[in-house]
């Protein structure tokens, strides 16, 4: 062909980065074809450009497409296309014989500019005659335009409604795939209503199906823990107004309890919190209460302790939150002392946990009356994971819940002859401790922690204001 040469080019895909090199990606199989361009070797780079746009059938202008190829390179190491942007450019892929087949892709454009300047003073002239700024924030969302001009301007009043063009969500398309976490939680947040949504995985899927882009799983996590903040707050805002919703608790409601103590740098150290409905319904309730803590897999960590009751018709009735920042005397000190300003000290108090022992240790501290109790599922399965019997985690649960001695020795017994050193370890505990029929107290049948569980595992991850506002 002496001085011409056939260009091999496709412009119905986009690139998206893999895991180890870019590849080329077709925007349906329909239009997965590759066309052959016969050029000249000197062509200028305009003309080029124009010819791909004619060959193509693209309807855009020059500066709205971007020519690409990959090197031969980027096939076996990680190498990003190569543009074509102007003249040497363009020399240099026609120098020898095409490496690579040319990859088209148009750059999206929100507005076009090219009118702007023709049109500027009917623009200038309108808003002289409405006397206001288009992009003033105080009139935000106001049309501002006559339907005369919005019909000549349509570029223009389309601006003017948006008042401030921000490139937000909303455009994250396949074009632009390096987008921020920032971006990806905006984009995602409908999709949390209430602070819990889908998946990391799910989202992962949605973005590559939705927007044809391939994210890091580190990156959607990062976007859905942002896009969780949107809806629910964060965790340090959190932290900062406890102080203020404290003051409005106690306002709208005299009857709560709040408790707020920092350290020695003023830094957070402990949060009480006890409603006036809590404190008014509890003086009716059955005098049992389960004391149980959770671990708190937020940002700041902690752990959440809870104070919850039953009613007569074994409805959960929290009775007081703590946030502290670890299981231990002092944390468990301040949680029964702050309770205790509610809860009188009475030998019809009973008091269930799971043997922790700074738990045990206060409650004969702060409420010496009360009666203490071990948690009958937690020393249940205590004995499964130590002695590996189900024989004996069955009599167990029999003589636990016997309501006279007899019955409570027979099954006993059986553990005795089992495994010795189950019923040993049982001794040790103290049968007054788990059995019902030894029990001084009336629990009315509660002999575990499951209700506060069951409170506790809703809060485990959420922001502390939200968790208080819950």
């Amino acid at each position: 062909m002496g001085d011409r040469i056939v260009v091999p080019v496709d412009c119905n895909g986009e690139w998206v980065e893999s895991n180890n090199r870019y590849i080329w990606r077709w925007k349906s199989k329909e239009l997965a074809a590759t066309i052959a361009m016969i050029v000249h070797r000197d062509i200028a780079y305009d003309d080029f450009a124009n010819k791909i746009i004619t060959y193509c059938k693209l309807y855009c202008e020059l500066e709205d497409i971007v020519i690409t190829y990959l090197h031969s390179c980027g096939e076996k190491h990680k190498t990003a296309p190569f543009k074509i942007n102007d003249q040497l450019s363009l020399s240099t892929y026609l120098e020898d014989e095409p490496e690579g087949v040319l990859r088209i892709y148009m750059v999206e454009r929100l507005v076009e500019n090219h009118n702007l300047c023709d049109d500027q003073q009917v623009l200038n002239d309108e808003c002289g005659r409405m006397n206001m700024n288009i992009l003033n924030e105080e009139r935000e969302g106001q049309h501002i335009l006559s339907p005369e001009v919005r019909n000549r301007l349509p570029i223009i009043g389309e601006v003017a409604d948006r008042q401030m063009h921000t490139c937000d969500s909303e455009h994250l398309t396949s074009h632009n795939p390096h987008a921020t976490a920032k971006v990806i939680g905006a984009y995602f947040k409908d999709r949390y209503p209430e602070g819990k949504g889908p998946s990391t995985k799910d989202l992962k899927n949605s973005i590559r199906i939705e927007l044809g882009c391939k994210v890091s799983y580190w990156k959607v996590w990062m976007g859905s823990e942002i896009a969780k903040s949107l809806v629910r707050g964060t965790h340090e805002h959190g932290y900062g107004v406890i102080d203020a919703y404290s003051h409005m608790l106690r306002t709208s409601n005299p009857r709560s309890k709040t408790a707020l103590k920092i350290d020695e740098n003023g830094k957070f150290k402990y949060f009480f919190v006890a409603y006036g409905a809590w404190i008014l319904g509890f003086a009716q309730m059955r005098k049992v209460i389960a004391v149980d803590e959770t671990f708190l897999r937020s940002k700041y960590g902690g752990v959440l302790l809870s104070a919850v009751a039953q009613d007569a018709e074994n409805h959960i009735f929290p009775v007081a939150f703590c946030v502290v920042d670890s299981e231990c005397d002092a944390s468990y000190r301040y949680f029964f002392e702050q309770l205790r300003s509610f809860v009188l000290d009475t030998p019809e108090l009973c008091i269930i946990s799971n043997r922790h022992q700074s738990i045990r240790k206060m409650v004969s501290i702060v409420f010496p009356l009360a009666h203490y109790g071990c948690c009958m599922r937690h020393l249940g399965e205590n004995i499964r994971n130590n002695f590996h019997n189900a024989s004996v985690v069955y009599h167990f649960y029999k003589a636990a819940k016997a309501y006279n001695i007899d019955v409570f020795s027979d099954h006993f017994n059986r553990i005795r002859d089992l495994v010795p050193q189950a019923a040993t370890h049982l001794e040790r505990v103290g049968f007054h401790r788990w059995s019902r029929a030894f029990f001084p107290g009336n629990g009315y049948n509660i002999m575990t922690t499951n209700i506060a569980e069951s409170v506790n595992s809703m809060f485990e991850n959420i922001p502390l204001l939200l968790y208080l506002m819950q």
